[in-house]
């Protein structure tokens, strides 16, 4: 974890986006708001949309229990991490990915969420 999170800071593009890729795979969400810290400041667009994209799997994978299937005590904080990679999402298939992952938690929460989130786009 801490070589990885070390590459974060490369001069390299490619060596930056290794790392975001290897730590998207992460088995708990740990990464997620290291990666939101990239994306707050990468200067490059395909590393920092890279680490949004990751972000959000990683939050959304975090509401899973055992089997696969959202857990009611695991989905608040999946919520709050998806909130919060939305204010780093610029483009739209990022910001459709958040509201797809809310929406795939299958909660009322997330539901109202998405449906927020949605309703900003379209004031926009």
């Amino acid at each position: 974890f801490t070589s990885l999170t070390g590459m974060l800071g490369s001069t390299s593009v490619d060596g930056r986006k290794v790392a975001v890729r290897s730590l998207a795979s992460w088995r708990d969400a740990r990464p997620a708001p290291i990666l939101l810290a990239l994306a707050r400041q990468e200067a490059d667009a395909t590393v920092r949309a890279l680490a949004v994209r990751s972000a959000t799997t990683l939050y959304a994978r975090s509401a899973l229990g055992g089997n696969n299937a959202p857990a009611k005590e695991k989905v608040p904080a999946a919520i709050e991490g998806l909130r919060k990679t939305w204010e780093l999402a610029r483009q739209p298939g990022e910001r459709n990915a958040i509201v797809t992952a809310l929406r795939g938690l299958k909660d009322a929460r997330a539901t109202a969420a998405a449906e927020k989130l949605e309703q900003e786009l379209r004031a926009k």
